[in-house]
Order: C-alpha cells, then sequence, then structure tokens
C-alpha cells in the first residue's frame, strides 16, 4: 500500500512560505523542532508559554487554533500553518 502525503504549507511572516509532508512528523514536539529549524528561529517553538513565536493552525472548520490544541491525529484536517509572533495572534 502506498503512504499517504498530506502536503501542508506553512507560512511565516518575512519568509518564504514552504509546503511539508505532515505525515513524516509523529507528533507536534518533532514538528515544532522541524519549523524551528527550517524557519532559523531554533529553540524558540518548544514552549509556547515562554516564546514570543506561537504555531497557530486553520482546521476544516476555518477555525484558528494553537498547535497542540487537539490531539495529534486530527492533523490531517488542518489547511494550513502559520508561524507567527504573540502579538499577530489577537
Amino acid at each position: 500500500m502506498p503512504k499517504v502525503v498530506k502536503s501542508l504549507k506553512v507560512q511565516k511572516r518575512g519568509s518564504v512560505g514552504r509546503s511539508i509532508d505532515v505525515t513524516r512528523y509523529s507528533g507536534y514536539d518533532e514538528l515544532r523542532h522541524d519549523l524551528a529549524r527550517m524557519f532559523g528561529i531554533e529553540g524558540q517553538l518548544e514552549d509556547p508559554l515562554t516564546s514570543d513565536w506561537k504555531l497557530v493552525y486553520t482546521d476544516h472548520e476555518n477555525d484558528i487554533l494553537l498547535v497542540g490544541d487537539d490531539p495529534w491525529e486530527y492533523v490531517p484536517d488542518l489547511k494550513n500553518l502559520s508561524v507567527t509572533v504573540k502579538i499577530e495572534q489577537f
């Protein structure tokens, strides 16, 4: 059986958007680490309570939520991911 690929667009203000295959990640921690490396903000996404950078996503109902609010199993329902500064969320 061929592996299913779930391509997801990731945006960061001031950077070129990227597409990632979310099926290659085993959980949110691995995703956060890889995105931080990808966008040059290593160590700034691991602790969402203390960091100015946040990962937010749009779900299938067009609600904007913080990454980790839903169980990892809901990742296939995501439309896009954004790396945003805390103040931009509201």
